[in-house]
């Protein structure tokens, strides 16, 4: 019973300390993968920036069709600006979509890889069309935007004589955790998840410097271990949420192991101590008992005959 206690002691202290361990080493590991994904879709939208920026101020194709009021003239520049967006979009790996609009003339060129981002072309030429001057217009960062079933980061530039902007589809950048049960939340700057439909009332935390482990529990109880990275260019962070069970199952497996391990040495010692009692301990104490008893009759008889 001894050993069974202190194996039941020191089993709950390595469950506790392998536990401990095994969420740091996944917390780390997934860190890392993020740290390296939010690093390279900061230096593509910084790469779109800088590209757009050069577009407006030396490209004389682009200029020409966000000022041109001379119509041939303006057709041949979008020809040559929507060459120009296709040849850029080409390299450019997290970035699908790209255009240019005049003010003066009202003049749209955009192009974009996947089709599905045609509903947010439509979206953004309309926009900028009903929209008198940039007030209403977010031109400082790249922002979150749902349409439909799709969701975007979206970044307009406010150039003297037009808009220049591209966008990154979101439901793209879910790939690479498709074959995992990791959630991937892009929430505000206060921690709120732009997707409140699956996640109301959760707010997720903004410590994106420490190591600190950080869980999140929804209403219906399930928790998460969340992974936050920062998105430098824009007004928003990446998050991935990894279900706890998926942490914590190599543990509860260890712990039927161990647990297996306690019942035998328990089954072990019961069997133990009732064999000691009644197969050895018994027995020989029988002939001591009896040996005792005869000497016990031996001294008092000369005794009772004196």
């Amino acid at each position: 019973m001894c050993i069974l206690v202190m194996f039941s002691v020191l089993l709950l202290f390595l469950i506790l300390y392998i536990s401990k361990q095994l969420q740091q080493e996944t917390y780390n590991g997934l860190h890392q993968t993020m740290d390296l994904y939010a690093k390279q879709l900061s230096g593509n939208m910084k790469t779109a920036e800088d590209c757009l920026w050069e577009f407006a101020n030396n490209n004389t194709d682009v200029v020409d069709t966000i000022t041109s009021r001379n119509s041939s003239n303006a057709v041949i520049s979008q020809i040559k600006a929507a060459r120009l967006l296709d040849n850029t979009l080409s390299y450019m790996t997290d970035i699908d979509g790209m255009f240019v609009y005049g003010k003066i003339n009202d003049y749209f060129v955009c192009r974009y890889k996947n089709g599905g981002s045609n509903d947010c072309s439509t979206y953004i030429k309309n926009t900028l069309r009903q929209s008198n001057d940039a007030a209403g217009l977010n031109t400082k960062t790249w922002y979150y935007m749902r349409l439909d079933c799709h969701t975007y980061l979206v970044r307009i530039i406010n150039d003297l004589h037009g808009y220049l902007g591209a966008w990154i589809r979101l439901d793209e950048l879910s790939i690479p955790f498709d074959n995992t049960n990791t959630v991937l939340l892009f929430a505000d700057e206060n921690g709120i998840p732009y997707d409140k439909k699956s996640w109301s009332n959760i707010q997720l935390s903004t410590d994106f410097s420490s190591k600190k482990l950080h869980q999140i529990r929804r209403e219906d109880g399930k928790r998460y271990l969340q992974v936050a990275e920062e998105l430098p260019l824009s007004t928003c962070s990446i998050n991935a949420l990894i279900p706890f069970e998926e942490v914590n199952t190599p543990i509860f497996n260890m712990l039927k192991l161990l647990s297996a391990g306690a019942l035998l040495i328990f089954i072990v010692s019961l069997l133990w101590t009732f064999s000691y009692e009644h197969l050895i301990s018994k027995p020989l104490s029988d002939p001591e008992n009896g040996i005792a008893g005869q000497g016990g009759t031996a001294g008092v008889a000369p005794g009772s005959l004196q």
